[in-house]
């Protein structure tokens, strides 16, 4: 894709570009690493979910109880959603609407 396209798919799609991003650095940093930290974590939830998965299928596995991995799963749901949340707020444009 050249890079016209691209600009004109930014504009339209794009959350964040350089024209409407007003937040400053440590803000940004703040929010950053707490994103970081936050997709940390879902990824290692989701390493013991996959864990889970292969757990049961196994003739002597141990498969953690229904409400743990109930539990798991909503604390990857919460975190992401913080993740959106705290992205979105960044800019000033955003209306409260997810997609």
């Amino acid at each position: 894709m050249d890079k016209q396209k691209a600009n004109v798919l930014s504009a339209s799609y794009d959350l964040f570009n350089n024209d409407n991003c007003p937040v400053d650095r440590l803000t940004l940093a703040i929010v950053m690493d707490d994103t970081r930290r936050a997709v940390q974590g879902i990824s290692a939830i989701t390493q013991i979910l996959g864990a889970n998965s292969i757990e049961r299928d196994v003739d002597e596995g141990q498969p953690l109880d229904g409400h743990t991995a109930h539990g798991l799963l909503m604390a990857v749901r919460a975190l992401s959603d913080m993740c959106v949340e705290r992205l979105e707020r960044l800019t000033p444009q955003f209306d409260g609407r997810r997609t």
